[in-house]
């Protein structure tokens, strides 16, 4: 296990928590997704320009490879960016912001902004996600996820297929980790640049866990909520015992086994 990994997911876990609970107390005061902009006519106006910046950006894109698989991502990080944005902006400066967070992702394709923007786009939308669940809903919904990663381990041609989409176009829906400092100022667009000289963690291994211990936050308590993230470091540290040919990490399944360990132990204790 790279141990730069295991940092970043770290500062994801705890700042997707922060994101949560900083919603969940708005919610409490019921400021929180006060769309009131939308509500006039000049408000809606300015959501829908929003919408259609990003229309355009993606067609941008329609005839480039992969156009689908840029689409998702570029939604995926619009919505997390906006989402971590509107705790210190304005909800309508955090949408155009954010739009201008995915040009940088597709410009500015040094491994350091790569993750950076992962961690950002991760943690506000799971942060906020996972609120909406129970945690016996998440628990399931972690172990399906577990036996579909266990499942793609089992079957690797279809795994690096998956990858492969990804990697053929220097796009990786993940933390992308080098062996040396040197690595994060590499450019995913140079010739000479190799994924065997990184290491990888999906956006899902990163997702679901904070989905979790959000779901934790609202339904039991700050403590617990750390105390079940802690246990998901643990898990994802044991990864590196369990990976001995493959660079694509199969964290999700210890992560699993630990964070349910971990909302055991917060349990009983």
């Amino acid at each position: 296990m790279n141990f730069a990994n295991l940092i970043l997911y770290s500062l994801t876990q705890f700042f997707g928590l922060f994101i949560a609970k900083e919603f969940l107390n708005s919610w409490d005061q019921e400021e929180i997704l006060k769309i009131t902009q939308a509500q006039n006519p000049l408000g809606f106006l300015i959501y829908a320009l929003a919408l259609i910046l990003i229309v355009i950006f993606l067609l941008y894109f329609r005839e480039k490879p992969n156009f689908i698989l840029k689409s998702f991502i570029s939604l995926i990080v619009w919505a997390g960016i906006a989402i971590t944005l509107q705790l210190f902006l304005p909800v309508l400066t955090s949408y155009f912001l954010s739009i201008f967070f995915i040009w940088l992702f597709f410009t500015l394709r040094e491994i350091w902004f790569h993750n950076l923007v992962i961690v950002f786009s991760v943690s506000g939308i799971a942060g906020l996600a996972g609120l909406n669940f129970s945690i016996w809903a998440m628990i399931l919904i972690l172990a399906i996820v577990s036996l579909y990663d266990y499942w793609l381990i089992k079957s690797q041609r279809h795994m690096f297929h998956i990858a492969g989409n990804f990697l053929k176009e220097h796009i990786f829906l993940g933390l992308v980790s080098p062996k040396t400092c040197q690595g994060y100022f590499c450019n995913f667009k140079k010739d000479d640049f190799k994924y065997n000289n990184y290491t990888l963690l999906g956006a899902g291994d990163l997702a679901f866990p904070l989905m979790f211990a959000s779901s934790v936050l609202k339904h039991s308590s700050v403590n617990e909520a750390i105390i079940v993230v802690l246990f998901g470091i643990v898990g994802l540290f044991s990864v590196k015992y369990f990976i001995k040919r493959s660079r694509l990490i199969p964290a999700l399944i210890p992560i699993t086994a630990f964070l349910i360990l971990g909302y055991i132990f917060t349990v009983l204790f």
